[in-house]
């Protein structure tokens, strides 16, 4: 009997091992994260449940059984935020209790900030469960330590009288309690015990669960703090994450944002931002127009939010031009096309802008108020414009048709047509009381060219004694568009005087009828007489271009018409020889007034085939073929066939692709042939590099050269390094000592090798990851990588290379000059020449200047050029004023702003700003495409602003001044580089890359990154973008107490890459050792693994594939092979490696393993013992049948010994 009982337990102590075996995680899913409270106190002058899912009661000045609070009070101190403070006179204490409108039931969390006047000499009740009607509950005892009674545990900390406490408990399901310590964001566990008796579930009245603190329950004596403070009061429903706690528990901090003149008044609205008590902030200024920024006040701009408090920082700004209300008109890119309009005026006046007429634009929008009335803060009012996008006709190639005498003089007003380059064109022939018509010189019809055309109509004057000489006149009715553009031929009407006519109205296609200009109706009188009818565009074109990337046509246009508003689909082609790019406009949407441009641009391909043969022409290799874009260079240098000698190369062996095919042949000659191997290894015998192949002719000589390599230093060499070829392969062998393990070196040269700036050199354990970057360096163009730009450290050193060539110079475009000239009527120069250059082609804008004294008169040429060849030039002319006119003290001047290089190119129209003397001006600092103002130059009007060095603002004075803005050209990239390392140098995270053209502001970051303490920065964590890479390097020092973990994951796949059994992961510390051993898997073969099958545990996952080869035997046996088929053994998942697996006793200090104690043993991943959390449905339903099983076991047994026993 005694051994069949001894076999029973045997087998239920099993069962209850395998139970436990079981993933926790497995038969709980994990949800999504919720952090929320469901109770939450602030004691910020109010006793109110913020989620309003709770009441509070405190304890009277009467009290009841002896418990009262004789005073309470709110407050608030500098490190721990508002309170709310009590004390009692009375033995049993006071405090509050709360009722939660529902039962929270076994398991939930509670955070709890507070302090007690007197935690030392016997127990002082913190936290009561059952309503003070027994005496267990949560306590300070024995000098301060945290203990449940009555389990018998103390916790490990001591907390002294008036000492802030943060604390969490909590409490799952299962019993299990458990206590920390909060200090600021790092918890420290500090006791535990098992409720066994449930002496820590609440008591619930009425549905509702009630929960007392800080007071003595009635069963015993007064066990209670005489008083105290309580910060903040927070109850989870759930058992909680303590980390989830500490973040929740953490105060809310705020930042007020102020933009204030010097007055103090609003210049924007109050600003706010949040964030949880000591997490970083960041604020910054704002451009407000009208205002400069002075200065900020307050709390600094960049710091930690505080401890339930509010900071508050004021930027101050100095009022420019108060009462104003500016407007300024300008396209989508911001770009101003003319002068800003500023009307000033009393306080309180009204305004009203005005939208403008701007020639070849059209108006969007407005963005602030057309009207209102005058304020102190200056107002800005923007109209939005955007391109006319119709196809101009250049004024030279109008059509004219001039009508004159035999001897050349003008009859009649010339009739000028306007049209589209290509179209049709009609004059007409007219009626010329006292004429007749001879001849036309010219074509009376056509296409309109580039080229002006003129149609001369010659009449001959009749006799003075011709009776019908003045009996007659035309009307000539003409159809134009809203543009001038002439749409449909003219219609003559040609008689005698008084006779009628009537204007015909067409329908013509793509038009509709708008109103006529003239007598639509009437009589003929005597000469001539023009009606003309307009129309609006009621269908527009969608041009469909193909061009390559010089611009050129490759395939014919293709032309879309249809109704203004319909839709359009535009098409791109596939064409012979050419491979598509990009394409430019909407190749999809809506006809428009205007026509609009699509182009496709493609870039033509060639082709290379490279033939190896004989000297008879027989090949003796595949040959092979490349294609690129033509004008990419190549390079198909002839390689090394072995037993053949090359000879020569018919064709080009490096060039450029060109269009069709190119062929070049490789000639060789059939040799015997001799071979010298040369191997590079360490003193393991470990190749450093590949080896080198030395070839040729037997007999020929050869030199072996020593070679040095980065990381390595070279030690000795085994073989000749000189002798003659032999038909016999000879080897060499250089040995190396390693010099620079587990470092990866990042190397930027150009073409021929030569370094570019310093390396950058990243250390760190083996096995852990590094990753390696690109830069911009100014003046070169990157090509290619050599190397692994990430992977993981080694052993070996490793070397990645980056590739740059010389960037291509930008070709310099030719450049016109336009001279504005300013004189009298006599010629003299009242004001020096503005000069002006720019690109061929680009638009130039000059402008008239207010000169004191003088009044512009005419201008000769147009203040609108365009840049030719040839110079040009405008000339405004003035005439002295009137000088009876009366003196005006404000009378004005000029202030002009120009845009220009260093070299004198002109990038952007002047600004001018005419105006009463004392008037300001403020010169903008425009963002001009490709471009970035360097500085500014001009008078000051001041000496304060001289010594300050800035002419770009001021006051308009009795002159002309000039201030011109500097600009460069964006063309020079470059690189800052941030580095986050521990204090060993080590790589910590991937660095991060800050890319900007030179002279631009850069500015880097500080990271927040877990389990590191920042401890300072070296370089300069934000300046310019210089010529030259930058590094930024930030260290940081590894926090104690902080375990961090890592993740191998292990996948099992056969050689087609199916998996044949489900994954498994290993947790362990970062930076143990890990190994892969064998795993036999039933009716497959091992092959190979790919990944590291040794290294170290980091941050970052890792993943390692075996491979397996099904067994020939069993390929066509079904079902023997069933992922997870091989148990895994009885260690527990997720356990951290080196740890404990916890204890379900009541112990706070206990001697046990520390959770913060490192493993350094090496991991042994040997999948016969072990097994993971994999986290797969195949696992879930595996673990729950095996529960089903062994529950059905246990009862099995349980009734089993119930039977033994009654025998």
């Amino acid at each position: 009997m005694k051994q069949k009982m001894t076999k029973t337990k045997c087998l239920l102590l099993c069962i209850l091992l395998l139970i436990g075996t079981i993933p926790f995680n497995i038969l709980y899913a994990e949800e999504e994260k919720d952090t929320t409270p469901y109770v939450q106190y602030n004691f910020n002058n109010n006793l109110t449940d913020a989620k309003g899912h709770s009441t509070l009661t405190a304890w009277s000045s009467t009290g009841d059984n002896n418990r009262s609070n004789a005073t309470t009070s709110f407050g608030e101190d500098a490190d721990n935020g508002t309170y709310w403070q009590w004390h009692s006179n009375t033995a049993r204490g006071g405090g509050f209790y709360i009722d939660i409108d529902k039962d929270i039931g076994e398991e939930y969390t509670i955070g709890l900030k507070f302090s007690f006047e007197n935690t030392l000499g016997g127990w002082r009740k913190i936290i009561d469960y059952k309503n003070s009607t027994v005496d267990t509950g949560f306590y300070f005892y024995n000098g301060g330590h945290l203990n449940f009674y009555n389990y018998g545990v103390n916790g490990a900390s001591v907390t002294q009288p008036n000492q802030v406490v943060d604390l969490i408990v909590r409490r799952n399901k299962s019993g299990t309690f458990e206590a920390y310590i909060v200090d600021g964001v790092n918890k420290k566990f500090d006791m535990s015990v098992q409720d066994s008796s449930g002496q820590g579930v609440p008591t619930v009245i009425g549905g509702k669960t009630r929960l007392g603190f800080f007071f003595d329950d009635i069963a015993t004596s007064a066990e209670a703090s005489p008083g105290g403070k309580v910060y903040n009061l927070k109850i989870w429903d759930k058992y909680m994450d303590p980390d989830d706690v500490i973040e929740a528990l953490l105060p809310n901090g705020t930042v007020n944002i102020h933009y204030t003149d010097e007055d103090g008044d609003e210049v924007l609205p109050d600003e706010k931002v949040s964030g949880k008590s000591g997490k970083p902030y960041s604020v910054a200024h704002k451009e407000v127009f009208g205002y400069q920024y002075l200065r900020a006040e307050g709390a600094p701009t960049s710091g930690t939010f505080p401890d339930s408090d509010e900071v508050d920082v004021t930027f101050r700004y100095k009022c420019l031009i108060p009462y104003t209300v500016t407007a300024r008109y300008v396209d989508e890119d911001g770009n101003q096309l003319c002068e800003d309009i500023v009307g000033k005026g009393a306080e309180g006046k009204t305004y009203k802008a005005n939208q403008l007429e701007i020639e070849d634009y059209d108006f969007v929008r407005v963005e602030g108020n057309v009207s209102g009335t005058y304020t102190k803060k200056p107002q800005l009012v923007t109209f939005i414009y955007k391109p006319e996008e119709k196809l101009p006709v250049d004024e030279n190639s109008m059509v004219t048709a001039v009508y004159q005498d035999e001897d050349g003089n003008q009859i009649n007003p010339d009739m000028i047509y306007k049209g589209y380059v290509g179209e049709a064109y009609q004059t007409s022939q007219l009626y010329i009381p006292g004429y007749t018509f001879k001849e036309i010189i010219g074509s009376a019809a056509g296409n309109y060219t580039e080229d002006p055309i003129v149609v001369t109509y010659v009449y001959t004057k009749k006799a003075e004694d011709d009776p019908d000489s003045d009996k007659g006149g035309s009307v000539i009715i003409r159809y134009q568009d809203n543009q001038g553009y002439t749409i449909s031929s003219d219609v003559l009407c040609n008689g005698n005087i008084g006779a009628a006519y009537v204007a015909p109205l067409k329908d013509i296609a793509k038009y509709k009828f708008d109103k006529v200009i003239g007598e639509e109706s009437g009589v003929i009188e005597d000469g001539v007489k023009v009606v003309t009818v307009l129309y609006i565009p009621l269908a527009s074109d969608v041009l469909a271009r193909y061009l390559d990337t010089a611009g050129r046509t490759v395939a014919e246009t293709k032309v879309y018409s249809g109704g203004v508003g319909q839709s359009y689909r535009t098409e791109k082609l596939d064409i012979e020889g050419y491979e598509f790019i990009r394409v430019e406009g909407n190749e999809t949407g809506t006809f428009s007034e205007d026509v609009q441009v699509v182009k496709y641009i493609y870039r033509q391909r060639g082709s290379i085939t490279v033939k190896y043969v004989d000297l008879d022409g027989k090949p003796i290799k595949d040959e092979a073929s490349f294609t690129d874009y033509v004008d990419e260079a190549y390079d198909v240098t002839a390689p090394y066939i072995s037993g053949y000698e090359h000879i020569r190369t018919e064709g080009d062996a490096t060039g450029t692709f060109q269009p069709g095919n190119q062929v070049i042949t490789h000639v060789y000659e059939k040799i015997n042939e001799g071979r010298v191997i040369v191997h590079f290894v360490d003193d393991e015998g470990k190749p450093v590099r590949d080896d080198l192949l030395i070839h040729g002719r037997v007999g020929a000589p050869y030199e072996v050269e020593v070679q040095q390599f980065h990381g390595y230093e070279y030690v000795r060499t085994e073989g000749e390094l000189q002798g003659t070829l032999s038909m016999e392969t000879a080897e060499v062998t250089h040995y190396y000592k390693l010099t620079m393990p587990d470092t990866v070196t990042a190397r930027y040269v150009d073409e021929d090798g030569n370094l570019l700036c310093d390396d950058i050199i990243y250390k760190g354990k083996n096995g852990s990851s590094y990753k390696t970057s690109q830069i911009e360096i100014a003046g070169y163009e990157f090509v290619k990588v050599t190397g692994s730009e990430q992977g993981r450290f080694q052993r070996e050193p490793q070397l990645v290379t980056y590739v740059y060539r010389k960037a291509a110079e930008k070709p310099v475009p030719e450049k016109g000059q336009i001279t504005a000239s300013y004189v009298d009527e006599t010629g003299n120069t009242l004001h020096s020449n503005l000069v002006y250059q720019g690109v061929l082609g680009e638009s130039c804008q000059t402008s008239a200047l207010t000169i004191p004294g003088y009044q512009l008169k005419e201008i000769v040429g147009s203040e609108s050029l365009i840049y030719k060849k040839e110079n040009q030039t405008v000339t405004y002319i003035y005439v002295p004023e009137d000088p009876d006119t009366p003196e005006n003290p404000e009378r004005g001047g000029t202030v002009i702003v120009r845009y220009q290089t260093e070299e004198g190119l002109t990038i952007r129209h002047d600004d001018v700003f005419n105006g009463d003397i004392g008037d300001a001006y403020k010169a903008v600092r425009y963002q001009i495409s490709g471009y970035q103002f360097i500085r500014s130059e001009g008078p000051f009007y001041d000496a304060a602003r001289a010594a300050a060095g800035s002419a770009e603002e001021g006051e308009i004075e009795e002159r002309v001044k000039t201030v011109i803005m500097y600009y460069v050209p964006e063309d020079k990239a470059s690189t800052v580089i941030a580095k986050y390392v521990d204090e060993d140098g080590n790589t910590i995270q991937f660095d991060s890359i800050y890319n900007g053209f030179v002279g631009q502001v850069y500015q880097t970051s500080q990271k927040n990154i877990s389990g590191y303490k920042f401890l300072r920065v070296e370089g300069s964590e934000s300046g310019t973008f210089s010529e030259d890479v930058q590094i930024v390097t930030y260290v940081y020092k590894r926090s104690p107490n902080v375990v961090m973990t890592g993740r191998v994951v292990i996948r099992f796949v056969d050689e087609d890459g199916n998996i044949i059994r489900e994954e498994d992961t290993y947790i362990g510390y970062i930076g143990d050792k890990y190994q892969l051993q064998q795993y036999e898997i039933s009716g497959y073969k091992y092959v190979r693994a790919e990944g590291e099958s040794q290294g170290v545990f980091t941050a970052e996952d890792q993943e390692i594939v075996l491979v397996y080869q099904k067994l020939k035997e069993d390929i066509d046996k079904p079902g023997d092979n069933k992922p997870g088929q091989d148990k895994p053994g009885d260690s527990k998942p997720n356990q951290k490696p080196g740890g404990s697996s916890g204890n379900s006793g009541g112990t706070g200090n206990q001697s046990g393993t520390n959770k913060n104690q490192k493993n350094d043993n090496l991991h042994q991943m040997n999948w016969q013992e072990g097994r993971p959390n994999t986290g797969d449905q195949t696992a879930l339903h595996f673990y729950i049948d095996l529960l089903i099983v062994s529950m059905i076991g246990l009862v099995a047994i349980v009734r089993k010994l119930k039977i033994d026993k009654k025998k």
